[in-house]
């Protein structure tokens, strides 16, 4: 499945400024990662880790795993190691208020609470990609598959 975009603008008429620094991969953009303690937040860890343009400042899981180093609340199942720049993070509940200075969260959610999570980041600012299902047949909302559309970028605000 692609990345969607959640959003709620009107006019797509000016380029994305988010992906403004992408030019200069010293100030990486930081990201925020809902359900990171989840197979796919996994590999959304391990594939921004070596990703030049993106960080991981906060990582958002369930309250049975807030409060916790990351290390310690997930059961890490993918090939790779817990990046380092992620092990010791504390997880936070997936509030917004928790991942102030993230310019972009990708959520890893299960749809059976990602639609009510999605909506409270994108109301707070957030710019939100996700793989659940819940906003896919919105018209508000484009699939954005990168290597099949990458034109559809610029609709990020």
């Amino acid at each position: 499945s692609g990345c969607q975009i959640l959003k709620s603008y009107a006019s797509f008429k000016e380029p994305s400024s988010i992906f403004h620094n992408m030019a200069n991969p010293e100030s990486p953009i930081p990201v925020g990662i809902l359900g990171a303690t989840g197979i796919v937040g996994q590999q959304f860890i391990s594939r921004i880790n070596t990703h030049p343009y993106f960080t991981v400042s906060v990582v958002g899981a369930s309250g049975k795993s807030a409060g916790k180093r990351y290390h310690e609340a997930t059961n890490w199942v993918i090939d790779n190691d817990i990046p380092n720049s992620t092990c010791n993070l504390n997880v936070q509940e997936c509030d917004p208020e928790n991942f102030k200075g993230c310019q972009v969260i990708f959520s890893a959610l299960d749809s059976s609470v990602a639609g009510e999570i999605e909506t409270k980041f994108l109301n707070a600012g957030f710019r939100v990609f996700t793989n659940a299902k819940n906003h896919r047949m919105d018209d508000t909302v484009p699939l954005v598959v990168p290597t099949a559309n990458p034109s559809a970028l610029h609709m990020i605000k």
